[in-house]
């Protein structure tokens, strides 16, 4: 157990950093989980014979230790260990002092998440924040939102994180099991901290408690398929890291050399030789980076007024502490400001045109388990294998104690935050591309908005107009008057009829009815009246046009009988072609005994005929 809780808080960056609670100026002792060996031979080896080493390895080394033949891959993020640990009580609105001290400070981008529920999700409490840059000793502190729900017993399984990326590109990571104490007045605690002499927040606090789905990676395939030497962003804020930062993780993305596992052709001649002209180019690179940072230095120093304690040249921006002669180191990857999007921009093409693909850390949906691997974890007789050398998998007990640790640790029914306005929650995603949020959360400066990706312009649908009948005017009865209504054509109809299409295909012959819905009259159109027996009002057929037009052998159907036969057919030659096509069947139980429909009247077999006759006249005139 004293291996486990000791007072140090061991941040696995690179092989290169760890905390350093006897750093001057520090009161915290913080406790951590130490790494897990994973069952691999040569990390039980390391954590026996070098423990300091083992502590502050980075991820991809500590895997790439792995032995592909007999050793199964397990996954190490978020934590390097799944096995909850004793750990701190925190006070929401109280810095926690981390001091870092730097064996080797590559330049790197280092961030603080807190997961909850289960780790189902993640609540980022700093954003990215410049760490190593060829300091060795730095101090920075993250604080617990006011407002952070819960996690105020242990059982609510609550853990810090700090990830990390370097320019190398490689990945880092820690975790810290955490509860809080109840709610306490944040000036009081705020005041009670600084009082114990707490360093100030550096602008990177996130005072907003916004939770989000916990992006969880299946980095054992990655080791094993796609790159043994450098990775992938793998934290949760990646829209907010430096875009240099970014354009060396992408650079790098497309020079994988395959894994402790490779699938297939790699391209490896093609890689090795843009590998090596990328390295000679950031080498220049960081020479001229080298030249601007010592010149500002000694700007900086000629400057300084006699009595005046030197100024370290972005010691601020890397929380340079205890180093008053400004000691910086200047080996490859510890150089900032080298300009990694030019290098890009070069090499990009490049890559694209030997064939190279640049790749994206591999997703998972499971918590705390990692998948099978169904392309082969193993490499036996130089190719990919589900099965290990001889048999038998030599890290089987963390094997099966994963999935114990998963099923005890993750509650059954554990609610998830709630998510207010203020609050965000991205949708999930099978990229391990961290969503961007709808809304900004409150820092303690302003924040620099992230560029969001341009929504894809989708082209506008084509849209085929339908086939339209020839142009020509219906023929409608109005109601009124009784005695003498007036059938007026008009040019289109005021309201459209209810219809419905006919369950037959258009073939030789089609049947036009009568449209019988009351129009408005157009003054232009010549008037002609027919003289109608008056009939009592009852409902207006419904009218249905055909599917499909038809343009010739119309003829007009017959209206199906109420009380009294009704014959409405036509002969065909008494209509033109070219109507539009219509057809009615009214519903006994809507129809009256006079034969009148709702709002007109229904024509009686003498009646159609003179209706027919006028179609036939008005289609003559126009």
């Amino acid at each position: 157990m004293l291996a486990h809780f000791v007072s140090l808080l061991a941040l696995s960056v690179s092989a290169d950093v760890r905390l350093d609670p006897k750093q001057k100026g520090v009161k915290d002792n913080i406790q951590f989980r130490e790494p897990s060996t994973f069952g691999f031979k040569k990390l039980i080896d390391q954590k026996k014979n070098d423990h300091d080493q083992f502590l502050r390895s980075n991820l991809d080394n500590e895997a790439n230790k792995r032995n592909a033949a007999k050793e199964a891959p397990l996954d190490m993020l978020p934590c390097r260990n799944d096995t909850k640990q004793p750990g701190m009580t925190l006070t929401r609105g109280v810095a926690v002092d981390l001091p870092l001290r730097w064996n080797n400070p590559h330049d790197s981008d280092c961030e603080v998440n807190v997961f909850v529920n289960g780790l189902k999700t993640v609540i980022p409490i700093k954003r990215p924040f410049n760490c190593g840059g060829g300091y060795q000793d730095m101090r920075t502190n993250f604080t617990i939102p006011t407002d952070f729900p819960g996690c105020e017993k242990a059982s609510d399984n609550c853990v810090v994180q700090i990830y990390g990326h370097s320019v190398e590109t490689r990945t880092y990571a820690m975790c810290i099991d955490v509860t809080l104490n109840p709610a306490v007045p944040a000036k009081q605690a705020v005041a009670k901290r600084q009082a114990n002499g707490a360093v100030p927040t550096n602008g990177k606090d996130i005072l907003v408690s916004v939770p989000q789905p916990a992006i969880h990676y299946q980095d054992s395939f990655d080791t094993s398929h796609v790159d043994s030497q450098f990775s992938g962003y793998r934290g949760q804020q990646k829209p907010f890291i430096r875009d240099q930062l970014a354009a060396v993780i992408e650079i790098r993305s497309f020079l994988g050399n395959g894994g402790l596992v490779p699938l297939g052709n790699v391209k490896q001649d093609a890689r090795k030789k843009l590998e090596n002209e990328v390295n000679n180019a950031i080498k220049q690179a960081e020479r001229k980076a080298i030249d601007k940072n010592k010149a500002a230095q000694r700007a900086l120093d000629a400057a300084r007024k006699p009595g005046q304690p030197k100024t370290c040249f972005e010691g601020e921006l890397y929380n340079v502490v205890n180093n008053p002669n400004c000691n910086r180191q200047f080996t490859n990857t510890y150089v900032t400001n080298v300009d990694y999007k030019a290098i890009l921009a070069e090499f990009k093409p490049k890559f694209i045109a030997a064939g190279l693909e640049s790749y994206t850390p591999k997703t998972k949906d499971v918590i705390g388990v990692t998948p099978v691997d169904t392309l082969g974890g193993f490499k036996v007789k130089n190719k990919p294998s589900q099965t290990p050398e001889g048999g038998k998998v030599l890290n089987q007990a963390f094997v099966d104690g994963e999935k114990a640790l998963a099923a005890a640790q993750a509650p059954a029914d554990a609610p998830a935050p709630q998510t207010t306005a203020k609050q965000l929650a991205p949708a999930k995603t099978d990229k391990p591309a961290y969503q961007v949020p709808t809304q900004t959360p409150v820092l303690n400066e302003p924040v620099v908005p992230v560029a969001t990706q341009k929504p894809v312009e989708q082209p506008a649908p084509v849209v085929t107009p339908a086939p339209q009948a020839p142009v020509q005017q219906p023929v409608q009865v109005p109601q009124a008057p009784v005695q003498q209504p007036v059938v007026t054509p008009v040019q289109a109809p005021a309201q459209q009829p209810v219809v419905t299409p006919l369950s037959t295909p258009c073939t030789s012959a089609q049947a036009v009815p009568v449209a019988t819905t009351a129009l408005p009259t157009v003054a232009e159109i010549p008037t002609i009246s027919i003289a109608l027996p008056t009939e009592a009002p009852t409902q207006a057929p419904v009218i249905t046009p055909l599917s499909t037009p038809c343009t010739s052998n119309l003829v007009v159907p017959t209206v199906a009988p109420v009380e009294t036969p009704i014959s409405t057919a036509l002969p065909a030659a008494a209509v033109p072609t070219g109507l539009p096509v219509v057809s009615e069947a009214l519903p006994a139980a809507t129809q009256g005994a006079g034969g009148y429909g709702a709002t007109g009247p229904i024509l009686s077999g003498a009646q159609a005929q003179y209706a027919g006759s006028l179609v036939l006249i008005i289609a003559m005139m126009f």
